[in-house]
């Protein structure tokens, strides 16, 4: 009979220990976080893209945490196989997905300033940098998507009602195995 050990998750060598209890945890009970990814200067990136999910575990020798899609199927959240690898050491705040409570933020992290300008027909969410003037980052037809956006990329929702459904997700996979077919 062979002893195997399962080696632990591998994280960077910069990424706070509070930061890795709190992503092995989530990893364990299954909960969905919301990520935050900035520089060392507590600046966030506003990133919206692969930053909510359940975190999950990479296979092989180096076992490195991967964010996993959350998929809705009814009225339970289940997730995605497969995921993108977590950018661990360039986390700066660190939300529960579906309750909003905030599990973790650096000390100097800076909630990105943004600001809803109306044009013509559209609404644009322009950031505000230091010392730069503002710049526009997305346009969005209504004032509700353009604030909708606005509070989801300063963290105060992480929009579950939008994520995707298991039927959309399976469809999607459809489609692209149709295409490299074709």
């Amino acid at each position: 009979m062979h002893n195997t050990i399962k080696p632990a998750t591998t994280f960077h060598r910069d990424t706070p220990l509070r930061v890795r209890k709190i992503l092995e945890q989530a990893r364990v009970q299954g909960t969905v976080l919301r990520l935050f990814y900035g520089d060392q200067n507590g600046r966030d990136w506003g990133e919206e893209n692969d930053v909510c999910g359940y975190v999950g575990r990479s296979t092989g020798s180096i076992r490195v945490p991967l964010l996993l899609e959350p998929l809705r199927d009814d009225d339970v959240l289940i997730s995605a196989p497969g995921g993108a690898p977590i950018l661990d050491h360039c986390i700066v705040r660190i939300v529960h997905a579906l309750t909003g409570h905030e599990l973790w933020r650096r000390r100097n992290y800076r909630v990105p300033i943004l600001y809803i300008k109306s044009g013509k027909d559209t609404f644009d969410v322009e950031r505000q940098e230091q010392d730069k003037p503002c710049e526009a980052i997305a346009r969005f037809p209504t004032y509700e998507a353009a604030a909708g956006y606005q509070a989801f990329i300063q963290g105060f929702t992480a929009r579950p009602d939008q994520w995707r459904t298991l039927r959309e997700y399976r469809r999607e996979i459809e489609l692209e195995q149709e295409a490299e077919e074709a």
